[in-house]
């Protein structure tokens, strides 16, 4: 923990003054680690001139600094204060934070108790306290956050903190504070919600992953790897339907800054929805070192192809952020200008989606096939990669064989990814190019694209913090309650009109501003889900047509099916 005297060096304070505090904070510190019902809490402490600081032991109860030792100290400094003359009060700012330590000779040192002191000693969390009437406000670092707060332990609750992005010296990282802060903030970079003041504001509102709702949809092959992974088995990539699908289905959508950037269709479909990104509807998710979305996103560009660079896999990645327009990063900008929130996810990205292939190379139940893998039945399954990775082949005799890699291979695949988590440098195209080394397949084998298919996913998993999103090829897309031909069927259905490719700009704003579609969504997702299980497992059930028929009955949509008819109803589809 560490802790900070407001104003401690100010004029209207003298050395006299400045001893008393100083002997009062250590008082009142004293007292708090008393109330920690942990025996010998404390391991070190420290004096820094204008505060202190303060190592606990590692197997503390961590709740304990929130729920004993801050409550305590709150309540020491509130009766401080109603005795104390002005210049003699006590305002403090408290850090939180946990992590290892180096033991010298005389001290202790260490980045993470440098990270401490920077979550308190900023221009954000100053403006906290400036800002609220409390006499304390405790700081706690996303680390902290994440793995003590937000699971619940004790009685802590997670809803009733707000994170805030802290930029200051080397450090650019979300600080979590008590959100009875949080109206002090207005204009700051606070996420504690997706509000809007109705304009955009000169800086946009930070938010995580976590703050946005359930029925949030990241839209997956908005991003030109997933694309042409969705290309392989269809003639095209459906990106407008999928983003129109999205935004009829779904609250919020979601999809990566750089998608624009290294697509210039995904641009232009985008600049047809500038009204859904002004309100923050349509929203980008940022990548690391992107600490404002309009002014350092080059930055955040330049960063990742020299990172990717350093990879002697990374080609792949470094050339899609370097093969584009003249123009990429221009018009990225301009649309990320129009949004008013700046989307972080919260947490690493990269630490994720290690963590989660790891976990996918874990050995699993083992998989054997009579035929080639495309004709088999095996290849509709979704398979982990160390299943794939173990497939076998089973002859007539009953001869069995690895068909991609032997357990050596596979051994020393895992050896691989652990060396690329170890140097921060594991993207899906730098995981699949260390499979393709290791195993030598080719780009046409379609255990390939088994395995591509795999990596989306969990790359998709790990990154985006759980959010449900669109499929990455048409296998996957088929079965899924927001598959696009599915919405356009029914549509077309209870309109009775036929349907074009794609929904359309002037269809999609319009059924979103009727207040019967959000029913008409639910009740959409809700249908296919039923129709899907009636179909795939009572073969007598009928068609998707059959069922979608009945909505005809419902006079609640006939707003919906009027607009339908309206735009497709012309004889000129959009």
């Amino acid at each position: 923990m560490t802790i900070d005297v407001e104003g401690f060096g100010s004029p209207t304070r003298t050395d006299p003054i400045r001893a008393g505090l100083r002997r009062s904070l250590n008082d009142l510190v004293a007292a708090a680690i008393r109330a920690v019902p942990d025996v010998e809490a404390l391991v070190a402490e420290g004096d820094t001139g204008d505060g202190k600081w303060l190592l606990f032991r590692s197997d503390l109860r961590k709740t304990a600094l929130l729920q004993s030792f801050t409550p305590a100290l709150e309540t020491g400094i509130r009766h401080h204060n109603r005795s104390a003359s002005v210049a003699a009060t006590l305002r403090l700012r408290v850090g939180v934070h946990h992590g290892e330590v180096t033991v010298e000779d005389n001290g202790y040192s260490g980045e993470q108790l440098n990270h401490a002191f920077r979550i308190i000693d900023n221009a954000v969390i100053k403006n906290v306290l400036v800002g609220t009437q409390s006499d304390v406000v405790v700081a706690i670092s996303d680390d902290f956050f994440q793995k003590v707060v937000k699971p619940g332990y004790g009685s802590l609750e997670p809803e009733n903190y707000s994170p805030v992005l802290v930029e200051e010296k080397e450090t650019s990282t979300v600080v979590w504070v008590d959100s009875a802060h949080q109206e002090k903030l207005r204009g700051a970079v606070v996420a504690s919600g997706l509000r809007r003041s109705g304009a955009i504001p000169s800086q946009p509102e930070v938010i995580t992953l976590h703050d946005l709702p359930p029925s949030t949809l990241y839209t997956a092959i908005t991003d030109v790897h997933n694309a042409a992974l969705y290309r392989r088995r269809f003639p095209d990539a459906p990106v407008e339907q999928h983003v129109e699908t999205a935004l009829l289905l779904a609250d919020k959508v979601v999809l990566h800054c750089a998608d624009a950037y290294r697509s210039r269709k995904v641009s232009d479909l985008l600049h047809e929805y500038e009204a859904c990104i002004a309100a923050g509807d349509l929203m980008f998710l940022l990548g690391e070192n992107t600490q404002n979305p309009r002014t350092h996103f080059r930055g955040y560009i330049d960063h990742k192809i020299q990172q990717y660079g350093k990879s002697d896999l990374g080609h792949r990645d470094a050339a899609s952020l370097v093969n584009v327009d003249s123009d990429a990063a221009a018009r990225t900008e301009e649309l990320l200008a129009l949004s008013p929130y700046a989307l972080i996810r919260g947490f690493s990205g990269a630490d994720c989606f290690i963590s989660v292939v790891k976990q996918d190379f874990h050995p699993a139940e083992p998989i054997i096939i009579g035929e080639h893998f495309s004709a088999s039945l095996v290849n509709q399954l979704n398979l982990t990669i160390r299943q794939l990775l173990d497939l076998t082949y089973q002859t007539r005799d009953g001869a069995l064989s690895r068909v991609v890699a032997d357990s050596a291979t596979v051994g020393g695949l895992q050896a691989e990814v652990n060396r690329l988590a170890s140097h921060n440098s594991c993207s899906r195209q730098i995981l699949m190019e260390a499979i393709r080394k290791a195993t030598g397949l080719t780009e046409k084998d379609p255990l390939q694209e088994a395995f591509e298919e795999r990596v989306s996913i969990l790359h998709l998993s790990g990154t985006t913090g759980g959010l449900a999103h669109t499929e990455v090829t048409n296998r996957r897309d088929r079965p899924s309650p927001y598959y696009y031909a599915r919405l356009l069927e029914h549509l077309s259905v209870l309109s009775e009109v036929p349907h074009p490719p794609r929904f359309g700009p002037q269809l999609v704003m319009e059924l979103r501003s009727l207040p019967i579609w959000r029913f008409f969504a639910a009740y959409h997702i809700r249908l296919v889900n039923h129709l899907r299980h009636q179909i795939e497992n009572e073969p007598w059930a009928g068609e998707w047509e059959t069922g979608f028929t009945w909505t005809r009955r419902m006079p609640e949509f006939e707003t919906v099916r009027a607009a339908v008819r309206r735009h497709w109803d012309t004889g000129g589809h959009q």
